[in-house]
């Protein structure tokens, strides 16, 4: 069908999978690199955008998610204006919660800026 397109649920699904492909706890390193896995989840959240796919807390925690395990230099800042989005409703279904504070904390840890968390 040409007509088919992914609903929230496959985005959320492809995202929370990206996630998942930079972690590296058994020693198998993931075939994309942490800019990648950032990029295409900045990429996700923009096509879902486009086709008009609401972007829910589940998808914006999961793009979240993969930032804070891309280890990527950005990945604070890029993190920060997800929450940001989410917390002015640009989200359809989406205010910040729990898992989206733990992720964002996990970034203040690593991050090198000290004074990170206090903006």
């Amino acid at each position: 069908n040409t007509e088919a397109w992914p609903n929230a649920y496959a985005y959320c699904a492809v995202l929370n999978a990206l996630a998942k492909s930079r972690s590296s706890g058994r020693g198998v390193d993931s075939a994309l690199s942490g800019k990648e896995v950032g990029d295409m989840a900045d990429q996700l959240l923009e096509r879902m955008k486009s086709r008009n796919v609401p972007i829910d807390r589940a998808a914006a925690n999961a793009a979240i998610n993969a930032w804070a395990r891309s280890g990527e230099s950005r990945a604070l800042q890029r993190a920060e204006a997800i929450v940001a989005e989410m917390e002015s409703s640009t989200y359809a279904r989406g205010a910040p919660d729990t898992s989206t504070w733990n992720s964002l904390m996990n970034l203040y840890t690593k991050a090198r800026d000290k004074n990170a968390a206090e903006r």
